[in-house]
């Protein structure tokens, strides 16, 4: 049975082991201007290497962009 991870509604594989900081990576997103919510928890950048993910986790992510 495969395995997920919930980025932005989207199911993308699971990978046993992976932190915030590799899926971010993986995704080739950008670090800067982003910002991410695990499970409805606000999780700051220097967390993200730290937090192993687990199977079914929900990951929002949102760009922040400035304007005037």
């Amino acid at each position: 049975m495969d395995k997920y991870l919930y980025v932005n509604d989207e199911k993308i594989p699971y990978i046993k082991g992976e932190n915030l900081l590799s899926l971010i990576k993986r995704l080739n997103l950008k670090n800067e201007g982003t910002a991410i919510v695990l499970n409805g928890k606000i999780i700051f950048k220097e967390e993200y290497e730290s937090i192993i993910l687990k199977e079914n986790d929900n990951i929002e992510i949102i760009s922040v962009v400035g304007g005037g």
